[in-house]
């Protein structure tokens, strides 16, 4: 399996951003139209989180801390980033408002986040790096109040099943292979080689379930129309493949 061998190496996902060059690829500007995070995953993100007035949030794999800005924009009352990079630590304390935000820096994999703590938990593009999903959102669902939400996206399965990337050329056909294969795929991403995790949808589901939360919603995230303005042949390639998914679940404890 070309760039998806589960055997090859590659970097883990808590250190590839602290390769300066990943770091600096990651952050390049670009045309809004032309990121399938701006005009797919996040429209649907927004959609779900909603009104975010007087919660106290938990962001697994914060990045940079874009998002915790807008939630604290947008009137959460507390938010708390976790990272495995020290790179992206950085940035986020570097532009969060310090009297409501925190910034910690630990591996996903082995987290412990205060129990009871929070009223909702994001994780966006970060969980594909994490072997153990079911570890992971059982940890998040003990953060959590009662009757808080969990919502995290994924790279989609029809994605991380296979990388048929072209290096520095756009994408114009995608393969699913080895679908039903679990585990550790070797990709390249930003130049460099990490380590991802292929799950079906199903195992999802299992993942949510066997971390005692209350399935919710799934959502794949499709192109938003508005968001392409005149770029109509970008807008039809983008509905030819799903490239996120995203996941709400509850703690009904």
């Amino acid at each position: 399996m070309p760039d998806s061998d589960p055997k090859a190496e590659g970097v883990s996902g808590s250190d590839f951003f602290d390769h300066a060059d990943v770091f600096a690829k990651y952050f390049e500007s670009r045309p809004s139209a032309a990121s399938p995070v701006e005009t797919m995953e996040m429209p649907a993100v927004w959609d779900a989180i909603g009104d975010v007035t007087g919660l106290r949030i938990l962001d697994l794999g914060c990045g940079g801390g874009e998002i915790g800005f807008e939630l604290l924009r947008r009137g959460a009352k507390a938010y708390v980033g976790v990272d495995g990079s020290a790179a992206m630590v950085e940035r986020a304390v570097g532009q969060l408002d310090r009297s409501r935000a925190s910034v910690t820096r630990a591996n996903l994999a082995t987290y412990m986040p205060p129990i009871g703590a929070f009223d909702l938990v994001v994780s966006l593009r970060v969980l594909h790096y994490v072997e153990n999903l079911a570890d992971v959102l059982g940890r998040a669902r003990r953060a959590l109040v009662p009757g808080g939400r969990l919502i995290y996206t994924h790279e989609h399965p029809v994605i991380t099943s296979f990388e048929a990337r072209e290096p520095g050329a756009t994408r114009t056909s995608w393969t699913v292979d080895h679908y039903f294969q679990p585990g550790a795929r070797r990709v390249i991403f930003l130049g460099r080689p990490v380590v991802k995790y292929h799950r079906t949808m199903e195992e999802h589901l299992d993942a949510v379930r066997d971390a005692d939360l209350r399935f919710a919603r799934l959502r794949e995230c499709p192109p938003v129309r508005a968001l392409f303005q005149d770029d109509v042949a970008e807008y039809e390639r983008r509905r030819r493949i799903p490239l996120f998914v995203l996941i709400e679940a509850h703690n009904s404890n």
